[in-house]
């Protein structure tokens, strides 16, 4: 009888710690939202559309709030480069020039969050036809994972992107 007990026991710690390793079991105050599902994540779920508002009027200053003034990352491209708030300003004012018809969609958003970060996966859909000095159509969707934090204000803003930088148009 205590051997089936013993057995019962491993075996229910067994699943536990496989449900954990998986994922299926979060740690407190873990937040996932799919599509229309709201909880504590309304101010990522503000920012992200506002920068997509932003993106898609081509305005320049909304667009720059989502950001925080500390972001510093390598570039994707060439990663000896920085993606400084500065830098962000200068290449999408330069995009905004050169375009003349945009649209930005994100699609099926997933946003894991913790307390003070938050992790956005979206499939992005870009859309833009750049006139300066040559025509160029992109029509593509991609995925993209935006990584956003809550900084010392209690504001959330973006600190990580990589697809939704400002592609350089020469």
């Amino acid at each position: 009888m205590k051997k089936k007990i013993f057995i019962s026991y491993t075996v229910i710690k067994l699943i536990v710690i496989i449900l954990f390793s998986t994922g299926c079991v979060q740690k407190d105050r873990d937040v996932f939202w799919v599509d229309n599902n709201f909880g504590d994540d309304e101010p990522v779920k503000a920012v992200m559309t506002l920068m997509k508002d932003s993106l898609n009027k081509r305005e320049i200053s909304p667009l720059l709030t989502c950001f925080d003034e500390a972001i510093n990352f390598p570039d994707t491209l060439n990663p000896s480069i920085k993606v400084t708030y500065r830098t962000l300003m200068y290449d999408y004012m330069d995009f905004f020039k050169k375009i003349e018809s945009i649209g930005y969609e994100f699609n099926d958003q997933y946003i894991i969050m913790s307390e003070h970060t938050a992790k956005v996966t979206i499939k992005l859909r870009k859309r833009y036809k750049a006139v300066s000095p040559f025509s160029h159509n992109v029509d593509n969707t991609v995925d993209e994972t935006v990584i956003i934090t809550k900084n010392a204000s209690g504001a959330w803003k973006i600190t990580k992107i990589s697809e939704l930088l400002p592609p350089r148009i020469y």
